[in-house]
């Protein structure tokens, strides 16, 4: 990137900040003995900031580039589509094979325990053992829609109880996750709670499509 001032400070900073975005860096990178070696080397017309400064520079980024998006949106001339239901599975994407490996655990074991009469009423009566509502019932997703997903692991994580229950009782329940992946289980469905949350807010409807009219023509 060129600058329209070399010897700025202000517009070094905003390079640093930019640069932490686009490489996923961290806040530390700025204290790196190496990177402050080489600027060092380059120039003495710079100072290298704290991690703290770099943060705050990241944060005013982010403020300028959403008050931008913003602009665009409010001077478009025509409508906003959004779609949300079209979307490939969050957890079967190439680079969060982590992710599935956890989920396909939950996937397997609401489809163990819905695959036959007797299963479910072994389950049904797992959930009473533990004093859960069996009326809510379990929620089996499609794999490739992310919002089925979702609500797998939340019917998924509200039966967790019942879960440590049917392995003890049923050994031939293989699929059962272990205390760290129930805990990769509850971070991922928090994660898309805040995805399911928006979209229903944008959606409204049953309609999977949601129109917005920034400007009659």
């Amino acid at each position: 990137m060129t600058v329209s001032n070399p010897k700025s400070q202000n517009e070094f900073r905003t390079i640093v900040a930019e640069t932490i975005v686009l490489h996923g860096l961290h806040f530390s990178f700025v204290e790196w003995s190496g990177v402050r070696k080489m600027i060092g080397y380059c120039t003495d017309e710079f100072h290298m900031v704290s991690r703290n400064t770099a943060k705050a520079d990241v944060l005013s980024l982010y403020g300028i580039e959403k008050t931008k998006v913003n602009t665009l949106l409010e001077e478009a001339p025509g409508r906003i589509c959004l779609t949300s239901d079209l979307w490939t599975s969050i957890a079967t994407d190439d680079g969060l094979k982590e992710i599935e490996g956890f989920v396909h655990k939950v996937r397997e074991s609401v489809k163990y325990a819905r695959a036959s009469q007797t299963r479910k009423q072994k389950f049904i009566e797992c959930i009473k053992r533990v004093h859960l509502d069996s009326k809510r019932g379990l929620r089996q997703d499609v794999p490739t829609i992310w919002n089925s997903t979702y609500l797998m692991l939340d019917s998924a994580i509200y039966y967790r109880l019942a879960w440590t229950a049917l392995e003890l009782a049923d050994s031939n329940y293989k699929h059962f996750p272990s205390e760290s992946e129930w805990e990769n289980v509850e971070k991922f469905y928090k994660f898309l709670r805040h995805f399911y949350d928006t979209t229903n807010l944008f959606l409204g409807t049953k309609y999977p499509t949601f129109y917005h009219l920034f400007a009659l023509m």
